[in-house]
């Protein structure tokens, strides 16, 4: 089953963080390859979201993502199961958000089970640019939204 594992450290709080992460509207507007982010149902910790990637090709999924209660340590995980989608058999995920002295280790886990056969080639190539360019963007939208609401730099005020 392919796989994704990476970090990213972000000057900002882990609840800061997760309010990025679960403005699913907004990923378009900041995550390479997201064309679209339809809500389909809002609960106060819960969601299914439909998405559509433009990769090769785009592609339409339906995810039911949610808020773990944070760890004893304080960490927060949003986790994420396939509804469905013709490309995956499977694509279950997390981010988990750890505190820092500096601000918040953002962790990205994905695993998927694809339905239909995708050369290995084309595999390495989305989980080794596309990951860490993900990574990038959610630490630059972080970052840049809380420079925009302070009119200063993140951890100077």
């Amino acid at each position: 089953m392919p796989s994704a594992h990476g970090s990213v450290e972000i000057a900002a709080s882990p609840e800061r963080v997760r309010d990025v992460l679960v403005d699913f509207a907004r990923y378009p507007e900041f995550i390479p390859d997201m064309a679209r982010a339809t809500m389909l149902r809002a609960g106060p910790s819960d969601w299914t979201v439909q998405f559509r990637v433009s990769v090769v090709r785009p592609i339409d999924y339906t995810l039911r993502l949610w808020l773990e209660p944070p760890t004893a340590a304080g960490a927060i995980a949003l986790r994420w199961s396939l509804v469905e989608g013709p490309v995956f058999r499977a694509n279950d995920g997390s981010w988990t958000l750890t505190r820092t002295a500096t601000g918040t280790l953002a962790t990205y886990d994905l695993s998927v089970e694809l339905a239909l056969f995708m050369p290995r080639s084309l595999l390495r190539l989305l989980t080794g640019k596309s990951l860490p360019r993900m990574l990038d963007a959610v630490r630059d939208r972080v970052q840049r939204a809380d420079r925009d609401n302070s009119g200063q730099a993140p951890g100077t005020g």
